[in-house]
């Protein structure tokens, strides 16, 4: 089987993520992309799975791994795309040497076949060697993972266009190695997108009228008069302002609607009152018209009779 090959600054941007998360552990994947290693950093959510169900989940980040599904389904995408290739998962002993564990191999297989039967498992650690690695890999011949010696090319060993091309990302944002001949161009800068214009929220207040109805001042509908009239009709302006407006203007609302009902009913009181005096004027000569216009009623016998004794 021949040797894993990956750079100098693919290894040690490994084992600074192996420092950084310590002491839990690691994981990550490198993508092979034209002669170049970008190493992907996963999110190990193994301690948080540990503590909503640690009957299923018995070991935490410091002695177990789980990526985040999210960024190895976007590394397996990354993968598949021209002139790029998934070459190793990785993950770190923190505790224990670099080896490979029956969990490991438990999480490597899918049933009874390799899940990744192409990609080779890298194991870093400092626990009993600083900077050790060792490389595994499935063997159909033996039907079991076996180790596969490791080749670090240094810089000089590489060339200056492999050394120029190797870029090293740390997940979400990839960040590429400085080139020896200087630093690179500076990326392009997107431009935001402008905003879309939205259409203008209506205020609180003209929601209120359009609930209750219309203006406040002037009502095709007569006014309530009665104290219950007024009282319904206030609770049913609140109703209709409960889906458009806050409670509090809902409550203003229909105090407004309640007080010019008021203002209408006193207004038609008065009215009243001083136009009663010549409503009574006006009925009174329309009866006296209408008696001097009836005719005479005619007298029974029992009136002539009456007449007749006195």
């Amino acid at each position: 089987m021949e040797p894993l090959s990956i750079d100098r600054a693919t290894l040690d941007a490994i084992l600074a993520h192996a420092r950084e998360t310590h002491p839990e552990e690691c994981c990550g994947a490198i993508v092979a992309r034209d002669g170049a290693d970008v190493v992907h950093r996963f999110t190990n959510i193994q301690s948080r799975l540990h503590a909503e169900d640690a009957v299923n989940n018995p070991r935490d980040g410091t002695r177990g791994y789980t990526p985040e599904p999210k960024e190895l389904l976007a590394v397996l995408h990354a993968g598949e795309e021209p002139g790029a290739r998934l070459a190793v998962f990785y993950h770190s002993h923190p505790i224990t040497g670099s080896y490979f564990s029956g969990e490991d191999r438990a999480r490597a297989m899918f049933g009874d076949e390799p899940a990744y039967p192409d990609v080779a498992y890298l194991v870093v650690s400092d626990a009993r060697i600083e900077g050790e690695a060792r490389a595994f890999h499935w063997d159909d011949a033996s039907l079991d993972f076996v180790e596969r010696e490791v080749h670090v090319r240094e810089p000089a060993a590489a060339g200056p266009d492999l050394a120029r091309e190797a870029a090293v990302a740390a997940s979400p944002v990839r960040k590429a190695a400085t080139p020896p001949d200087g630093p690179a161009s500076p990326p392009a800068v997107a431009k935001p997108r402008a905003k879309p214009r939205t259409k203008k929220a209506a205020s609180p207040t003209a929601a209120a009228k359009k609930a209750a109805g219309g203006s406040m001042r002037t009502r095709s509908r007569p006014l309530p008069t009665t104290k219950a009239a007024r009282g319904k009709a206030a609770k049913k302006a609140a109703r209709k302002l409960a889906k458009k407006a806050s409670p509090k203007v809902a409550r203003s609302t229909a105090k407004r609607v309640v007080a010019t009902a008021s203002r209408g009913a006193a207004k038609k009181k008065v009215a009243a009152r001083k136009s009663a005096p010549a409503k009574a004027v006006a009925r009174k000569a329309v009866s006296q018209s209408a008696a001097k216009k009836r005719p005479p009623a005619k007298k029974t016998a029992a009136a002539r009779a009456r007449v007749k004794k006195k």
